[in-house]
């Protein structure tokens, strides 16, 4: 039996495209759970989140922020996140 490819931060979005795409939620949510575990600025762990519909990673990325002042910037530059995410946010 082949051994599973490892993960690196480098090959997630891809793969979180991938999962998507071809309706894997099993494997979406695994690279969801690398993404949270690793050392992704939070900003790119809320827009990936947010991208590809990962629920567990909205959560996660929206905890590292200590109140709203801290993503306001990101809604400010005119980061399009969907309404769900934007509501979440706010």
């Amino acid at each position: 039996m082949p051994e599973a490819l490892p993960l690196d931060i480098e090959k997630c979005e891809k793969l979180l495209e991938l999962a998507d795409r071809f309706l894997l939620p099993v494997a979406k949510r695994h690279v969801a759970l690398f993404i949270a575990q690793s050392d992704m600025d939070k900003e790119k762990k809320l827009i990936l989140a947010d991208k590809f519909d990962a629920e567990f990673l909205v959560e996660h990325a929206l905890s590292r922020y200590r109140d709203k002042d801290d993503y306001m910037p990101m809604l400010a530059v005119g980061e399009d996140f969907s309404p769900k995410t934007k509501a979440r946010i706010l």
